[in-house]
């Protein structure tokens, strides 16, 4: 396997530092922060707002990876140089440090205290006219908010994706499509939800991103199969699992779908098939062992896996 190329502040600046985000490796995102960090460093002048953001993007990837206390340390150097009088730096530096404290407070488990920051970055964005940051605000805004408010700040940040002149702001309009199907799916409003489910897949193909369609689709084949219509869902299933073969994936979440929808067509053999190629591949998944396990025990179950 090539390495990966070097990356240097002529090639990213604070507008995309999302671009070194890569969730499927963000061990490899921060290492990527950290040659940023180095670089950045040696920049001369008060302002460092480069600096900062970065800082905030690095202990983003440290949380998500169970590194809270050097992810602390990173956002107190971020605190520290933004209470410094002698120190310029951008409103973008700002509203990052506030995101990156939520989401930093939401892994510790002190959502009052991530809410407070969420909504001041929610306003200083909406303030300033950073669009995409104040959309990122919303959503998580959205996260911590009892459930008859989630949608409510969903659509604030779906309607201010809609009508941005920002292309990066308008670029959320698929994602915020799906969040809002499965707040809609979660409350059993199903023919809600595949509207939703539907439009996000009209952006994600404008995208030109295989991937995001796969996911896209496969929550209009879900909820296809939440409003019985079996067949249909299976039909979407197929296909996906045609374009994850084409693409090399290997896809958990498809596995299960088709195994729950022979399953329902009483085509059990067919779907003892796929229920053991979901077992193997979602009980691999963390996340859903810690938070699922008695959905991981079905499918294994199911699909009599022995001896694993």
């Amino acid at each position: 396997m090539s390495e990966s190329p070097t990356v240097t502040l002529t090639a990213v600046r604070a507008s995309d530092l999302e671009s070194l985000w890569n969730p499927a490796n963000v061990a490899e995102s921060e290492n990527r922060y950290q040659e940023m960090l180095a670089e950045s460093d040696r920049m001369i002048g008060a302002d460092r707002s480069f600096y900062i953001e970065v800082l905030t993007q690095l202990a983003r990837a440290q949380s998500v990876q169970g590194n809270l206390p050097a992810a602390k340390v990173t956002l107190k150097k971020a605190e520290t140089l933004l209470g410094d009088p002698e120190m310029t730096f951008r409103v973008g530096a700002k509203i990052r440090f506030l995101l990156e404290m939520g989401r930093f407070q939401v892994l510790e488990k002190t959502p009052s205290q991530a809410r407070a920051h969420f909504l001041q970055a929610w306003t200083l964005a909406s303030n300033s006219g950073e669009d995409f940051f104040a959309i990122d605000a919303a959503q998580m805004m959205a996260s911590v908010e009892p459930q008859k408010l989630k949608k409510e700040w969903t659509l604030k940040a779906l309607q201010l994706a809609e009508t941005s002149p920002q292309a990066k702001a308008k670029q959320c309009q698929g994602a915020l499509y799906t969040t809002l199907g499965w707040i809609q799916f979660e409350v059993r409003q199903f023919q809600e939800a595949l509207g939703f489910f539907r439009k996000a897949i009209s952006f994600t193909q404008a995208e030109a991103n295989p991937k995001k369609t796969i996911v896209a689709k496969w929550a209009v084949a879900r909820t296809l199969r939440a409003l019985n219509l079996i067949e249909e869902a299976l039909d979407i299933q197929n296909d996906l699992l045609a374009e994850a073969d084409r693409l090399h994936i290997k896809d958990g979440y498809v596995y299960e779908e088709l195994a729950e929808c022979l399953q329902s067509l009483k085509r059990a053999g067919e779907a003892q098939v796929y229920f053991d190629m979901a077992y193997r591949e979602l009980s691999q998944v963390e996340w859903l062992t810690d938070n699922s396990p008695a959905r991981i025990k079905r499918l294994k179950d199911l699909g009599k896996v022995k001896g694993v």
